[in-house]
């Protein structure tokens, strides 16, 4: 698997990923209320495009400016705290809320107002009823008709003179002594005293943990009492100004309502935006909006008011950008900075280090394909079992150490070998308990002594040929299969220079190798060509993680309708050791020979193919969309031109599960994984471009017998991580302090140089030429390991 062959469409696709990340935090704050913080409805696509380019502009040193401070009047609440909770719909909700505030422990005194705007379900408005009268605490007011949520609230924050006030959303649960601590953050000592107080939620965009900005489930192993304590002890008294509370629990001092007043019922009617409004007017009268990094409390979302009216949300939108026109770039400033990310990383860590799961390291390279979908079916299928932290390597010389679990945030970057000592005491203070190599590529070579730093067991797990040499897919310059010879003595003694690189090569992997409780391959074949060079080590076939190869359904091949060509897909992201050029070779043969076949590449090549009747190509896919895109256009057989042995196949395995015909050629896993199957074929991976054509002109005429024969096939994943993987876990040594905050760092290193955006903007430019159709024959005559060098210098990436 070449990587740096086809990594045009890989780079796009980190620049897609890079996009989606941005919308779906465009998203989270669509769906809020009222839509807190979000810009004017544009295109998704403008939106995410303005944030991606402020998000690399430097941030200014305060996300917020104010001028005169606001003249506080009290340095405590003078009466008891009004809890006010608006309910419309959802009577699981309300009732989970109200128990939660009678279940919590604070010490300061408080009144909670619950007000029933006219809800039009009568179990609600019983229930609320039923519990005014069994509650002395709890004042029920019922509006004769629904006021909204603008006109509900404000008729709560009007009842008490001198109360400061709490606006608790009916489908938000609190805990502790919650109370107590807004309370704190509300009068801690400034020169511009606190208007707003917002605590930490999973659902509370520029305050959501796990991930910012984004709607989150309570992590593994957590409740809300748990976590709301472990805020409450590793954040105790932190705080940070947001450019606007959020309004599911937002602590209100009296003295700001008094200088600020209600919210604006007159622009804002019903709801949407009215917090919003309120906190740029307390801004802008010297008050601050706060974010209490000590308390975390949670939130449903969309419940009690009901789905978003788009027509109201764009109307307040309208109003909100009218008012207020520098709301955007407060917000956008905010994101950009992201004062709380210390706070979410300590408790990340916190939490990594006390799950009581023992902690494994992947190391791995930054490509994705199978190798990181072979990591995160790992992690995930384990995930009751054991923890997973990733390591990969970045550009300039920096590696990413982040949970691999996609609805975790934790993520911090070193620079190696600057920060060895840095990364090294962060990975023994998390406490991991096993290093699980996947790939080296990319990484420095200190990289493969952390176990025996660490003082703990490794695994290796041989996805590629990296291992034997550079030429990770057993092929030449040329991309034809060329597997290196076992050395003899009488070799080794008049070896050539590039043969002393690679014996030193095989050597230095001997070593790293030998030092592994486990060596595993991803099929016989893989381990059978390892033990030729390493017969001395132990080296285990061990099928990946497949659900879609456990679930296969018999073979069997479509209809070919009179005069219907015979249809032939090919999969992936195809390098010339994949096969593109075979492809195009035989397509052209097909064309010239006027045969009834046609080729379909779902996915794209190295370099752009000459097309015609006989050959189209799709383009990209997600891995999830391809047995979609197979269904619809029911090949008739599906090919694998490798010209390089595989050592698994996650789209053979797509294949497999939907019953599809196969033919391959006679090198690596696939002809052991489709040993003894109907309708499997396998020819030398040395057929010509004619021969193949011949052989699926006689496909399309008559269906010849299989010819693979069955073959013994890996362990099966869950029986040997289960016999012997997780049993040879490390005891946690506990004596290590984490690491603080400030200590790492914790924002993507790569938006901060100008200069790696510009090298890797020009890498862009430069495989987009190599796609442009009349620079293909210039392209032809570039060795592929020069091309894959001047990529390597450009981004400056290691291996």
């Amino acid at each position: 698997m070449r990587a740096e062959l086809y990594t045009t469409q890989q780079q796009l696709k980190q620049l897609e990923q890079e996009r989606d990340t941005l919308s779906r935090e465009l998203a989270a704050i669509h769906r809020s209320r009222s839509w807190r913080l979000t810009r004017p409805m544009r295109q998704a696509g403008d939106q995410a495009r303005r944030l991606r380019t402020l998000l690399k502009r430097p941030a200014s040193s305060s996300p917020l400016v104010l001028t005169t401070p606001a003249q506080a009047t009290r340095s405590q609440p003078e009466a008891p705290i009004d809890v006010i909770v608006p309910v419309y719909k959802g009577l699981e909700e309300t009732q989970a809320c109200l128990e939660s505030v009678w279940r919590s422990t604070p010490t300061q005194p408080y009144r909670l107002v619950v007000i029933n705007d006219a809800s039009p379900e009568p179990e609600v408005s019983e229930w609320l009823r039923e519990a005014a009268a069994e509650h002395d605490d709890m004042l029920l007011l019922e509006n004769p008709e629904n006021l909204g949520f603008v006109g509900t609230v404000n008729r709560g924050m009007a009842l008490s003179p001198n109360a400061d006030v709490v606006l608790l959303n009916s489908d938000a649960e609190v805990a502790n002594d919650w109370l107590d601590r807004l309370t704190r953050a509300a009068y801690q000592e400034n020169k511009y005293p606190a208007g707003t107080v917002t605590p930490f939620s999973n659902n509370a965009t520029i305050c959501s943990y796990p991930r910012f900005c984004e709607d989150n489930e309570l992590p593994p192993g957590y409740d809300l009492p748990r976590l709301d304590r472990l805020f409450a002890e590793v954040n105790a008294g932190q705080t940070v100004d947001i450019p606007t509370g959020i309004g599911f629990c937002m602590y209100i001092r009296r003295d700001c309502l008094d200088a600020i007043g209600l919210f604006d019922e007159a622009h804002f009617g019903k709801g949407y935006g009215e917090e919003n409004d309120f906190c740029m007017r307390a801004l802008k009268s010297g008050w601050r909006n706060v974010h209490a990094l000590d308390v975390f409390a949670w939130h449903k979302g969309s419940v009690s008011f009901g789905a978003s009216n788009n027509e109201r949300m764009a109307k307040a939108l309208r109003v909100l950008h009218e008012l207020h026109p520098d709301f955007d770039t407060h917000v956008h400033r905010f994101i950009a900075r992201d004062p709380a990310r210390e706070a979410r990383r300590i408790v990340d860590m916190s939490r990594i280090r006390r799950d009581s799961r023992p902690l494994v390291l992947f190391v791995s390279h930054q490509r994705g394909g199978g190798v990181d979908l072979h990591c995160r079916e790992l992690a995930h299928h384990f995930a009751a079992e054991a923890q997973f932290l990733s390591l990969k390597p970045a550009r300039e010389h920096f590696v990413s150490l982040s949970l691999l679990d996609n609805a975790e945030g934790f993520e911090t970057w070193f620079r190696l070998p600057d920060e060895q000592s840095q990364l090294l005491s962060a990975l023994q203070a998390l406490g991991v308990q096993m290093v699980h190599f996947h790939h080296t590529l990319g990484h420095d070579d200190w990289v493969t002594q952390l176990p025996a730093l660490l003082d703990v067991p490794q695994v290796v797990t041989l996805h590629d040929y990296y291992a034997l040499c550079r030429s990770i897919t057993l092929t030449d310059a040329e991309g034809r299969y060329r597997e290196p010879p076992v050395e003899t003595s009488a070799q080794a003694t008049s070896a050539s220079d590039t043969d002393q690189v690679t014996r030193e090569w095989r050597a230095r992997h001997r070593d790293w190798l030998s030092r592994s409780c486990h060596i595993i391959a991803p099929s016989q074949d893989t381990a059978e060509r390892f033990r030729k060079y390493y017969p001395d080590l132990a080296i285990q076939a061990v099928s990946p993680l497949d659900n879609l190869a456990a679930s296969q359904r018999p073979p069997v091949m479509a209809a070919r309708e009179n005069g219907d060509p015979l249809r032939i897909a090919v999969l992936g992201a195809l390098s010339k050791e994949k096969g593109a050029d075979l492809l195009e070779d035989v397509a052209k043969a097909a064309q010239g020979a006027d045969t009834p076949l046609h080729f379909r590449l779902f996915g794209y090549a190295y370099r752009n193919l000459s097309t015609g009747s006989t050959l189209s190509v799709t383009g990209p896919y997600e891995q999830d969309q391809l047995a979609e895109l197979l269904t619809a256009w029911s090949p008739h057989v599906v090919w694998f031109p490798s010209q390089c042995p595989e050592t698994y196949s996650y789209t053979l395995s797509v294949c497999l599960a939907l019953g599809l015909p196969v033919v391959s050629t006679d090198l690596g896993a696939i002809p052991e994984r489709i040993g003894g199957r109907p309708y499997s074929w396998v020819l030398p991976y040395d057929t010509t471009p004619d021969a193949w054509c011949d052989w699926f002109t006689r496909l399309a005429e008559s269906t010849p017998e299989p010819n693979v024969a069955s073959r013994p096939v890996a362990e099966s994943a869950d029986a040997f991580y289960r016999r012997a993987y997780l049993p040879a876990f490390r005891q946690r040594d506990a004596s290590v302090p984490l690491p603080s905050p400030g200590s790492l760092r914790l924002q993507d290193p790569l938006h901060e140089h100008s200069s790696a955006r510009a090298r890797q903007t020009l890498v862009d430019v430069l495989y987009r030429l190599r796609q442009s159709a009349f620079l293909q024959p210039i392209v032809k005559l570039i060795p592929t390991r020069l091309q894959r060098r001047v990529k390597t210098l450009l981004l400056r990436e290691s291996g």
